[in-house]
């Protein structure tokens, strides 16, 4: 019975662990993305990763650090509008106004949606921990 109990609970928290939210599996693919580096150098809080060859980007950052991704085509500057802010408490928030938001959501980057690079951001909290995964275009091409 005790076992029964145990993985009956294995399998409830492996029902309700979710992938990322709108976008493919990270499975392997024909092609592979390493990080080699980041300019300006990455600090011990931020690791940074490629899952499934090159499918998603997982970016992880510690309490305590704030880290700013860049819009696509973008220097990270005071007046650019993000695409991801990872806040000091853990939290992730998301530029849903972003170009990156718009194309990042198909593997191919197909979108009709033409964002207002003039628009102020719309923030949407997509973490609380301090980590999210999402697929990115930067990291092939």
């Amino acid at each position: 019975m005790r076992r029964a109990a145990a993985l009956l609970v294995v399998g409830v928290a492996l029902l309700a662990s979710g992938g990322p939210a709108a976008a493919d599996p990270p499975r392997p693919t024909n092609y592979r993305s390493e990080v080699t580096g980041a300019e300006p150098p990455l600090p011990p809080e931020v690791d940074v990763r490629v899952v499934g060859g090159d499918a998603f980007l997982e970016l992880t950052v510690a309490r305590g650090t704030v880290v700013v991704v860049p819009d696509y085509g973008q220097e990270p500057t005071a007046d650019a509008a993000p695409y991801l802010r990872f806040e000091a408490d853990g939290t992730v928030r998301r530029n849903e106004r972003s170009q990156a938001r718009a194309v990042n959501d198909d593997r191919y980057g197909r979108t009709d949606e033409v964002p207002d690079p003039d628009a102020p951001p719309r923030w949407t909290v997509v973490a609380h921990d301090g980590r999210y995964t999402w697929h990115d275009h930067r990291i092939h091409w």
